[in-house]
Order: C-alpha cells, then structure tokens, then sequence
C-alpha cells in the first residue's frame, strides 16, 4: 500500500502546528483498521487530541476483535486489508445489531470510484481520500460524529414517540375499563332501584342495591383520585406539612385504610415496631398513602388468605425502615422496575391482572422522592416479596 502524509507533513515542516480540532463535545473512541503500521501510528498522533482516544488495527480480523472488546464510537478502514479486507469487515459489522448504526469511514483512493460503490453497498457511512489531511480529516470526522449524534437522537425520538403513542392506546383502553365498569353498575342497579309502577323492589332488594351502587361509586372515586393526585405529583407541585410522628401512628393508619380489602381476601396483617421511640419528620397524609399503597399492592397481588408483615425499624445509618412483607407468589426481578412504571402491573406492561391503573407502586415512589427517602423491591418467585421505604437520619427525631 502506497501511503502519503499529504498536507500534515508539509505544514510540519514549515514549522506550522495545525489547531487541535475537537472532533465531538464529548469523549469519543475511534478504531482505525489499516495494514500500514505507520499510517496507523501518524493516526493516533494525530486524532488523539485529547476529546478522542484512537485504537489500532494491521488487519480486519483484528479491527473485529476490537470491535467486540472495547468501546467504539467510529471505525476508520481501509479497504485492502490481509485476512478480512474492508468489505468483508463493514459487511460483518452491518450484520451485528450491536453495530447497526456505528459510522463507518472508508479510506480510498482518489480515483477508486468502484471501491466507493462498493463499499457503500455493504455500509459504509462515508469516505476520504489519500493522500490524507489530517487537519482536514478532523474536520470531517468532526461532521461525521455529529450526524450519527443526530441521527441516533431523531431515532431515539421516534421510538419514544412510538412507544408514547402505544402506551396512551393502551391506558385510554384500562381507562375506560376503569371507569365504564363501575358506571355501569351505578347506572344498571340505579334504573333497578326505579319504581316502574309494577314490581317495585323490596328493601332488601334496595338495600343490596344500594350497596353495589356505593361499592362502584367508591371505585370510581378512588380512581379518579389516583389520577389526580398522580397528575399532581407529576407537576411537582406538592407541598409537604410537615411534623414529627411515630411510626406506630403512620402504621395504624395504612392499616386501617386497608381494612376493608384485607377482610374481602383473608389477607392477614402482622405489626412490628422496634422504634423505640424514634419519630419520623413527615407529610402524614403522604406517608400513610404510601405506606397503604404498598398494603394494597401486597394484597392485592398476593392472593387470598396472604400473611402480610408491616415492620418499622431503626436502620444502621441512623435513618428509619418501614417494611412490607408479603407471602405471596413473587415476581420475576427483570419485571421489578415495572413495577414502579405508572399504568402497569406486576406480570407485564399494561397487563390487566387485578383492577386497578397500577399507580400504587409510582405514587409510593414519588412520596419517597419528596421526602429524600429510597424505595426499594426484592422479590423470590414462591417466597414473597418485600418492599422497603428508608428514611434518612436527618428525618428522624429522637426525644
């Protein structure tokens, strides 16, 4: 292979230092493939400019391997290589979903207009041309760089946008699941509960009317209200009351907001402090939504008769624990971080396994967030699953 320094060398030698150029405003690694040891050693000088570091391939097969080894934000190639030529090597890496969309500079000669076609027709993104400019060659690179940076954003923009568009399809459908449901019960047991002028219904007949009606309306209500307060919390604007409670206190109360719902399942609710005394400086109302939005959840998901432990304790830096353990089936732990995604639920993205938007989860989180406090999932499919709510120590009160 014939190589020319071109214009770099000619510059040097008037004394001249080109400008570093900053190929890209963040850190990059390019890998330039080429038999030429010294071609690939004037590359490194001269790419490496302190915003990219430069690594070496004598061959394809070698490009390859690096490829796979290390990280690689631009390849450099030269087409007439030993063992896998530059064809070969832009084809394999197109190949590869993992560098579907690496840009791939072709280096060539003047007149190589076949070798061009060619290699655009496996994947190149681009090509120069000998003898190299180095100042050039930046500047090029430096363009290079920044239409694969664009290109990856309007990509990512898209399959947000998509994604949106699919997960709003599918909230409008539990939507209207979780509105037209109870409405029509109200609506059906309230024409039952007319006068029609033949066989009005009798009071126990009302009274079990009535019943369904209020049972429909208070799920109404309480979706409704997720929405809302979700739709808050997302706007950020919350504010916080705050004074210092014991963690009985805040127990109690989730567990009473769940008393009904624990009676409809047999689910069983165990209660263990070891405070100690210890108060914790906290939005009541909040805390207790959380702290019942995870009874709930355990409830819920842990099917009939499930033994439930709510526990609070001191933690070892200082701050305080509020744990609750289910005996429930468990979830998967790649399906944890579901969990915490609004409008879904434990078995899978917008999956319908129980009633409800699947906000439990998110609400509790964004409490936490506001009160400086980590919320966190363990899960063994069989066994239960724990979800812990740790305050830190600068929320905790000692008298």
């Amino acid at each position: 292979m014939v190589f020319s320094l071109g214009g770099s060398m000619t510059a040097e030698r008037e004394g001249f230092q080109p400008q570093a150029v900053a190929i890209s405003e963040a850190p990059a690694t390019f890998i330039v493939a080429d038999d030429d040891p010294i071609l690939c050693e004037f590359a490194a000088m001269e790419l490496n400019d302190g915003t990219v570091s430069v690594r070496t391939a004598l061959d394809g097969l070698d490009a390859w391997d690096k490829l796979n080894t290390g990280a690689c934000d631009l390849l450099l190639v030269d087409l007439d290589m030993p063992r896998l030529n530059g064809f070969d090597l832009i084809a394999r890496v197109r190949s590869d979903e993992r560098f579907a969309n690496l840009p791939v500079v072709v280096i060539t000669g003047r007149e190589d207009m076949g070798a061009i076609d060619r290699a655009y027709q496996v994947g190149a993104t681009s090509f120069v041309t000998k003898p190299l400019n180095w100042q050039l060659l930046r500047y090029q690179l430096r363009y290079v760089m920044r239409m694969s940076r664009a290109e990856a954003d309007i990509r990512d923009a898209r399959d947000q946008a998509q994604q949106a568009s699919q997960v709003r399809g599918n909230i409008l459908k539990m939507m209207r699941h979780e509105v037209h449901t109870p409405m029509n019960a109200i609506l059906g047991f309230s024409k039952l509960l007319g006068d029609d002028g033949i066989t009005p219904p009798s009071p126990d007949a009302i009274r079990e009317y009535s019943g369904h009606i209020a049972e429909a309306g208070q799920r109404l209500y309480s979706t409704l209200s997720d929405i809302m307060r979700f739709a808050e919390m997302l706007s950020g604007d919350v504010d916080l009351y705050e004074d210092d409670y014991l963690p009985r206190q805040l127990i109690d109360s989730a567990c009473q907001a769940v008393t009904s719902l624990a009676a409809q399942t047999g689910a069983k609710i165990t209660i263990e402090d070891t405070t100690n005394g210890v108060r914790l400086a906290c939005d009541r109302s909040q805390i207790e939504m959380a702290l019942s939005n995870l009874l709930d959840n355990a409830i819920c998901f842990g099917g009939e008769g499930v033994a439930i432990r709510v526990a609070a304790s001191k933690a070892e830096d200082g701050g305080l624990v509020f744990e609750v353990d289910d005996k429930g089936p468990g979830i998967a732990p790649e399906l944890i971080t579901r969990c915490f995604e609004p409008f879904q639920q434990g078995d899978g993205p917008l999956v319908r396994v129980k009633e409800g938007l699947g906000l439990g989860l998110p609400i509790a989180k964004r409490i936490a967030d506001l009160h400086s406090a980590d919320l966190a999932m363990e899960s063994v499919v069989g066994e239960g699953t724990v979800v812990s709510l740790h305050f830190p120590a600068a929320r905790t009160v000692v008298d």
